[in-house]
């Protein structure tokens, strides 16, 4: 191992990382979400549009308020 990997996993481990969205703590080859949650995160990101049935990362479609507001499209970021 270098320096380098092993100031990176010194850092790591002094910091205590957790999931950004339950707080469990995270090992070293998690990336920001822990595996429970990044396969809840994985499913909904393939979800289709309930009106064009595109998936949601390729949907442009306005809701209901927005269209009442003159937005016509709009893009959804993930």
């Amino acid at each position: 191992m270098k320096f380098d990997e092993i100031w990176k996993r010194a850092l790591f481990y002094l910091s205590v990382p957790k999931c950004v969205l339950c707080s469990e703590k995270l090992s070293y080859e998690d990336k920001g979400l822990c595996p429970d949650c990044r396969e809840v995160y994985e499913s909904h990101k393939m979800r289709n549009c309930s009106r064009c049935a595109k998936i949601l990362s390729e949907c442009a479609c306005t809701n209901e308020y927005m269209e009442s507001h003159s937005i016509k499209r709009h893009l959804k970021m993930f």
